[in-house]
C-alpha cells in the first residue's frame, strides 16, 4: 500500500527579548482580557482526556490538527466526506474553508512583534502524481499551503528536504522530522509546523528561582526548580472545576498561557473528567485581575504521538481505509490514486517554559513587591496541572497539554486502537 502521512511539528519556548526591548513592565499596567465568543472545540478537550492516559506529560496543537483535517476534508468525497461531517460536525466545505482562513489570518503576527508565531503547511507530493489545479489554488488561498514536488524514490534527498523545511519553520527546534526509511514507498506527505516564541509580560526574576518539592502523586515528591513572581494576574478559584485558574500574559497583549491547578494534590484525574468546552469557557468569564503570588515549576519536554488510533475511536475511520476517497486532490494514474489513504497522523511537539528574559526585571522585584503588599491569592503549582496557550484576539488554542512531572524530557505515545478504545469508552 502506498503511504500518505501527516506530520505535525510543534515547538514552544519562552525566550529572551531583544536587547533594545524593555524587560520591565510597570506594575498594574493595562492588561485587558475578555473571553471570545468562539473559543476552542469539544474535540480538543476530549482529545486531551484520552491522551492524558497515555503519557505523564502531554502537548499537542488543536490549531494544527484542525488545519490538517480541514485540508483532508477539502479533498474528500462520498462516504469519506460524510464521515468527516458526521464525526467532526463539519457542515460544508465552504464554511470550513472560510473558518480556517479566518483563523490563519488572525494568527498572522509581524516578525518584528515581541512574540513570534510561525504557522506553515506544505504538501510533499511525488512527481508521479499531478495535483489538480483547483485543489492547489484552494489550499493555497484558504489554508496557506503550498505543494512541493518530490521524488520519494530518492529517500535521502527527500528526507533531507523535509527536515530542512521543519527546521526552518520551528526555528531549529526540530531538526530531524523524518529519516530516509520513513519516506520509503510514500507518495504524499502533508506536514504542518507551528512554532511559538513568547516573552512573559511579567517575567519571573531569576534570583527568585529555587528548588522545591513537586508531588507527582500524593505519596511521591520530587525536587525541581520553581519560578516565583508577584503581580496582578487574572485568577479564579473555580468551585465548578475544583481548581485554580491562572492567566500568564505574554508581552504585546496578544497571547496568554493559562494554568489549571486542581485544589487537591491527586486531583488531576478528577479535573480531566470535569473540564470540557462548556465548563471551562464559562469559568473564564469569572476570571478577575488581582494580586497573586505565583510559583510554578520550570518544565521542558518533547513528545512524539500517533493519532491514528485516537481518531479512529472518535469515529474518523474512512481516511485510514482502502476505500478512502480523496478525488479532489490529484489526477493521473487511477490505480495510484485509489491507493491514496492516510497511514497515520503523527505529531512531534516540544515546550520550554522558564524565566529567561528577566535579567533587567530582577532589579525591580523588590519595588513591585512593595506596591502590592502581601497578596491574598496564591498559585503554587506543586502538583500536576493542565495548561494551554491561546491567541486572546481570536480565541484560538495554539497548544494544549498537561504536566505530571517537570522532570520528564522525552516521551512517546504509540498505542494500538484496542487500548485507546478502552480508555475512550471510560471517559
Amino acid at each position: 500500500m502506498l503511504l500518505w502521512y501527516f506530520l505535525l511539528v510543534l515547538a514552544i519556548s519562552v525566550v529572551e527579548p531583544q536587547q533594545n526591548e524593555s524587560t520591565t513592565e510597570e506594575f498594574g499596567s493595562d492588561d485587558p482580557f475578555y473571553p471570545t465568543l468562539e473559543w476552542s472545540d469539544v474535540f480538543d478537550w476530549k482529545l486531551l482526556t484520552v491522551l492524558s492516559r497515555k503519557s505523564p506529560n502531554i502537548l499537542f496543537s488543536p490549531a494544527s490538527l484542525q488545519l490538517v483535517l480541514s485540508i483532508l476534508y477539502e479533498a474528500s468525497s462520498g462516504a469519506t466526506q460524510n464521515n468527516f461531517e458526521d464525526t467532526l460536525q463539519y457542515i460544508t466545505k465552504k464554511s470550513i474553508r472560510e473558518k480556517t482562513r479566518r483563523t490563519i489570518d488572525a494568527l498572522h503576527v509581524s516578525p518584528t512583534s515581541e512574540n513570534r508565531l510561525s504557522l506553515s503547511t506544505r504538501i510533499f507530493l511525488d512527481s508521479k502524481i499531478r495535483i489538480k489545479d483547483i485543489y492547489a489554488k484552494k489550499i493555497k488561498d484558504n489554508y496557506n499551503t503550498d505543494v512541493f514536488p518530490s521524488n520519494f524514490t530518492d529517500t535521502e534527498a527527500t528526507s533531507a528536504t523535509i527536515n530542512a523545511w521543519a527546521s526552518e519553520y520551528t526555528q531549529g527546534a526540530i531538526k530531524r522530522l523524518t529519516e530516509p526509511d520513513d519516506v520509503r514507498d510514500m507518495i504524499m506527505l502533508l506536514a504542518n509546523a507551528i512554532h511559538f516564541k513568547g516573552v512573559w509580560r511579567y517575567p519571573f526574576p531569576k534570583n527568585e528561582t529555587c528548588v522545591g518539592g513537586f508531588y507527582t502523586n500524593p505519596g511521591t515528591k520530587i525536587y525541581v526548580p520553581f519560578m516565583t513572581t508577584t503581580n496582578l494576574f487574572y485568577f479564579l478559584e473555580s468551585q465548578v472545576l475544583e481548581a485554580k485558574i491562572l492567566r500568564l500574559p505574554y508581552k504585546g497583549n496578544r497571547f496568554s498561557m493559562f494554568l489549571i491547578l486542581p485544589f487537591a494534590q491527586g486531583g488531576l484525574p478528577a479535573l480531566l473528567e470535569k473540564v470540557n468546552l462548556l465548563n471551562l469557557h464559562r469559568e473564564l468569564h469569572y476570571l478577575d485581575r488581582r494580586a497573586v503570588l505565583v510559583s510554578i515549576p520550570k518544565f521542558s519536554f518533547k513528545l512524539k504521538a500517533s493519532y491514528k488510533g485516537v481518531l479512529q475511536e472518535f469515529g474518523l475511520t474512512k481516511i485510514f481505509q482502502n476505500s478512502a476517497s480523496f478525488t479532489g486532490i490529484a489526477e493521473g494514474n487511477s490505480k495510484l490514486l485509489r491507493e491514496l489513504v492516510v497511514s497515520d497522523i503523527l505529531q512531534s511537539a516540544g515546550i520550554d517554559v522558564d524565566e529567561e528574559g528577566t535579567v533587567a526585571f530582577a532589579a525591580t522585584d523588590v519595588i513591585i513587591g512593595n506596591k502590592i503588599g502581601v497578596p491574598e491569592n496564591v498559585f503554587n503549582a506543586t502538583h500536576p496541572f493542565i495548561f494551554f496557550i491561546q491567541d486572546d484576539n481570536s480565541g484560538t488554542i495554539l497548544f494544549l497539554g498537561k504536566v505530571d512531572s517537570p522532570l520528564y524530557q522525552d516521551l512517546e505515545i504509540k498505542k494500538e486502537l484496542d487500548d485507546i478504545e478502552k480508555d475512550f469508552q471510560s471517559t
